[in-house]
């Protein structure tokens, strides 16, 4: 937390999820979506996924082990 001009000012921590199974990406939203002060990000596809990890900078991502264009 930084304070600015005398007020508390929060910034979201950015999470990325790298998973090509929808399935597997829905049940990792609904476990972490209500969880205050996290931003989700998901990518299906390596190349998608660097792309977008480069843009964003998440503060972590989490990573199949086996994902295609990686």
């Amino acid at each position: 937390m930084a304070a600015e001009n005398g007020c508390a000012v929060t910034t979201a921590k950015k999470i990325m999820i790298v998973e090509d199974n929808e399935d597997i990406a829905k049940m990792m939203r609904a476990g972490l979506e209500d969880v205050s002060g996290y931003q989700l990000f998901f990518a299906a596809e390596g190349n998608e996924a660097v792309e977008k990890i480069q843009s964003i900078m998440p503060d972590i991502v989490l990573l199949d082990i086996v994902v295609p264009g990686l």
